[in-house]
């Protein structure tokens, strides 16, 4: 456990905030943790956690054993609000047990970050120890830091020049990665892996997308083909009248542009809804 406590044996991490998962509330994971989560953690580099009303938050962040927070999705999913109570429940699944007896108090709401982290609610990592039902040695843990077991941790290492991670971290992951129980995991090198495996999906999706614009575009030509031929008496007509190749290309124009307009307005109001 040296990793929460400011680093200790590995100088290299300059942060580490320990996180336990595992219950979940209205269809929404419950998230134990550290609570230097909402003040020093940055969910991206520069940004943290915002509970001010300018930027949509509302309330602080949690103080004690009995208070939660919520991320602004799922408060909003909820229709939470400072001073709702709830509580947990000991699983993720639907019919899961529930800690009826612990009631834990809403006193804050985060700010939109438009990551995953909105849609989480937040308790002290030692509360999630000392809930109804925990077994006895899950409760000690709440207390004694050096058996405590934890789901995982974010931790934030040492950068060199140019923002780049220092070199160690490959020292650290094999280190950390000879127990059996424990994996470190690092963002820069997974993500462009997990790319290269699903990027022909993404070439799939574009390719799926030109099929159909060309369908949609001949269908659309075929369409207003097929309705100047049925009008072809009232454009002979505006002809008879002294009306101008120009003026009657103009009025084919402009009907069509308002029939697309008036259809992007009714796609997007069905898409709101």
């Amino acid at each position: 456990m040296e990793l929460f406590r400011g680093g200790g044996k590995t100088p290299l991490v300059v942060q580490a905030i320990p996180f336990a998962v595992g219950h979940s509330y209205g269809g929404f994971r419950v998230n134990a943790i550290d609570p230097r989560f909402l003040t020093e953690f940055e969910y991206l580099p520069g940004k943290r956690f915002s509970f001010a009303e300018k930027d949509g938050g509302q309330g602080r962040a949690f103080s004690a054993p009995t208070e939660a927070v919520a991320g602004w999705a799922a408060a909003r999913s909820l229709n939470l609000r400072l001073g709702t109570e709830f509580s947990p429940v000991c699983g993720v699944r639907e019919g899961d047990p529930i800690h009826e007896t612990d009631r834990l108090k809403f006193v804050g709401i985060l700010a939109p970050t438009g990551t995953p982290h909105d849609r989480a609610i937040y308790i002290p990592l030692e509360t999630f120890y000392v809930l109804s039902g925990h077994p006895v040695e899950t409760q000690k843990m709440a207390k004694d830091m050096e058996y405590r077991e934890i789901s995982g941790a974010y931790i934030k290492v040492k950068r060199i020049r140019g923002g780049a991670l220092h070199p160690g971290i490959q020292d650290l992951k094999f280190t950390i990665n000879q127990s059996d129980r424990n994996q470190l995991v690092v963002p820069n090198e997974v993500m462009p892996r997990l790319f290269n495996i699903i990027g022909w999906v993404d070439r799939v999706l574009i390719a799926i997308a030109a099929i159909l614009t060309v369908l949609s575009a001949l269908f659309l030509f075929f369409s207003l083909l097929s309705a100047l031929r049925e009008r072809r008496r009232d454009l002979a007509l505006f002809r008879a009248l002294g009306a101008t190749r120009r003026t009657v290309m103009g009025l084919v124009v402009f009907e069509a542009l308002i029939i697309s307009l008036l259809g992007g307005i009714f796609g997007l109001l069905l898409d709101t809804d």
